[in-house]
């Protein structure tokens, strides 16, 4: 079965981090994942007959049953902020899997207040670094 969408799989038990998740996970919390490419052409079907649903992602990956173990990658917040993968509670491991993939939760920091997010983000031991960088036009070639 699909899982989606993601916002109700989604729960962040400390109020003051909910504005936060949900500006981090934007058109994430309207996604819906599928299994395979079979799953989404026939998920694809069933949605075209109903012209009312608004426009949402279909992520295509192969289910896991148990969440990533991320722990090798994980940004440590210490005592000043928290990792995003760690305020939120997912019940269900493809839609955490998902969400690891696609915004890699377990390496965004959510800070208290601007002053602390400044001060993190002067030293460059603690800002991440860019794994992947698409070329631009004139790189390809």
């Amino acid at each position: 079965m699909p899982r989606g969408p993601f916002g109700r799989y989604i729960e962040v038990p400390d109020k003051k981090y909910r504005s936060a998740v949900e500006t981090i996970c934007g058109s994430m919390l309207t996604a819906f994942a599928v299994n395979s490419d079979s799953d989404r052409t026939h998920f694809q079907k069933i949605k075209s007959e109903f012209s009312q649903i608004p426009r949402f992602a279909v992520i295509t990956s192969k289910f896991q049953k148990q969440v990533y173990n991320v722990s090798a990658g994980k940004t440590n917040g210490g005592n000043v902020a928290h990792v995003l993968m760690d305020i939120i509670n997912v019940k269900d491991p493809v839609v955490m899997n998902t969400l690891i993939d696609q915004l890699r939760i377990e390496t965004v920091l959510i800070c208290d207040n601007q002053n602390t997010a400044i001060e993190l983000t002067q030293d460059e031991q603690y800002v991440p670094c860019l794994l992947y960088t698409s070329p631009s036009p004139r790189d390809r070639g």
